[in-house]
């Protein structure tokens, strides 16, 4: 069985104390009993005291005792007389002896406590399952953990030492190698991508963040510890989600242009269908039919041209119905102004068709009714969103006002049955005020905030 190579070194101080605890103690006997200078030979004794105070702490109190025996003894054979100096410098012996024994336990203590940190240190970055690579300011490794042992293919032993550049691919060497030289600076890392090289030749992307480690100074460099996440997989998940998003929006794009289309071809055939009836009446139907079908279909081609598809740009909406309604009704100008006071505000498609098709029929009455015999006047729309989440779109005209006799809420009018539908699907309230002209007043909330409460 061999022996414990821990012990050689316990072997080795044992056999130096033993043999200059003999040295000492014949010393003394030549000195002090044939040469007889007592005072020259005590010096000798505090070298195994000390020794054994640095090596076994207050255990040199049991030497420092020994050597006074000695000493004490000495000077009986020699001078026959034990003085109270004797025993005073022998009760120095024991002091330094506890004093250095004592200092020396505190001292191990201390290197002890800093080893087990050091220890435990250490382990935290072996053992860690993030990969932690340490380089000093040469861009030398001087520290790399299991975890990056695992994601590089390499060996801490194949690579300690090593330049960084071992571990970047020759394509990407030159850019890493720049982000690397700004840390010299102070610069630390916050989320860099960086890609690494693997033993067996395959490229991983890393997404890495640093922090220096300076001297005792705060302004030399002594190391740079980086810590990095594989994140080569989610960027490959995160590519095919961003290819699946962009197939389904082509796809979004595609089934708005074609119910645009097939709105289109509907409005184009109640157009050819009105050209086979007289009718007043059946044409007023037609054209408010067409009317209602171009607002809708207004909405899904603002949707296929925009990169949003879940909302739409309702301010830039409402313009372009509005310029559709006055060219439809052939209203002039110069005789009925229009005001557009609209802000910036973004409606789903749930809510913004129910309101363009009150818009369209609130701005067709307008058209139709407020302005009998060119009557010269204005139309005003509003839409503006409230700060509890709440919207308000107003429809006025400052023409002959709305009839007294006649129920908003319940008349036989299409149109205005229609509007109060769309109100209430949209969870709205309507006012009417009839004073000098016709303002419609409705308060509603977007849909999909109404879903969430």
């Amino acid at each position: 069985m061999r022996d414990n190579p821990g012990l050689k070194p316990e072997k080795t101080r044992l056999l130096i104390l033993f043999f200059t605890i003999a040295a000492c103690v014949l010393l003394t006997f030549y000195v002090g009993f044939i040469k007889g200078k007592t005072i020259v030979y005590t010096h000798f004794l505090y070298i195994p005291i000390v020794l054994t105070g640095l090596w076994y702490y207050k255990k040199a109190i049991y030497v420092a005792v020994f050597l006074s025996i000695i000493h004490i003894l000495v000077m009986h054979l020699s001078t026959e007389v034990v003085t109270i100096d004797s025993f005073a410098r022998s009760a120095f012996f024991i002091t330094v002896a506890y004093v250095i024994g004592l200092i020396s336990e505190k001292r191990a203590e201390g290197e002890k406590e800093l080893g087990q940190t050091r220890d435990y240190l250490d382990s935290l970055i072996r053992y860690a399952n993030t990969p932690v690579i340490v380089w000093d300011p040469k861009f030398s490794i001087i520290r790399f953990n299991r975890a990056f042992e695992r994601l590089t293919g390499y060996a801490a032993q194949e690579v300690i030492d090593k330049e960084l550049n071992i571990l970047f691919p020759e394509a990407s060497r030159e850019e890493s190698l720049n982000k690397i030289a700004h840390t010299l600076s102070g610069e630390c890392w916050d989320l860099v991508e960086i890609p690494i090289l693997r033993k067996d030749g395959d490229i991983r992307l890393v997404l890495w963040n640093s922090a220096n480690i300076y001297s005792s100074d705060g302004k030399t460099l002594t190391a740079t510890i980086a810590q990095g996440t594989d994140i080569t997989e989610r960027k490959k998940r995160e590519e095919q989600i961003k290819a699946s998003l962009r197939e389904k929006e082509v796809l979004l794009k595609e089934i708005h242009h074609r119910v645009k289309n097939n709105l289109q071809i509907i409005s184009s055939l109640l157009s050819l269908q009105s050209r086979y009836t007289e009718n007043k009446e059946t044409l007023k139907m037609l054209k408010e039919s067409r009317s209602r079908i171009r607002s809708i279909a207004l909405i899904h081609e603002k949707l296929c041209r925009s990169k949003d598809f879940a909302k739409i740009d309702f301010g830039a909406y409402i313009r372009n119905l509005i310029a559709y309604l006055f060219d439809s009704y052939a209203a002039r100008p110069d005789t009925i102004a229009v005001r557009i006071d609209v802000d910036n505000i973004f409606l789903e498609i749930d809510t913004a068709i129910p309101c363009a098709l009150i818009i369209n029929e609130l701005v067709s009455n307008c058209l139709k009714y407020a302005f009998p015999q060119s009557k010269k006047g204005e139309v005003y729309i509003g839409l503006h969103p409230e700060n509890d989440g709440k919207s308000i779109l107003m429809v006025s005209d400052d023409g002959i006002g709305f009839p007294q006799n006649v129920d908003f809420q319940n008349t036989p009018s299409l149109g205005l049955r229609l509007v109060n539908t769309l109100v209430n699907q949209i969870g709205g309230m309507m006012e009417v005020r009839s004073e000098g002209g016709t303002e419609f007043k409705i308060v509603f909330t977007a849909l999909s905030r109404r879903k969430r409460r």
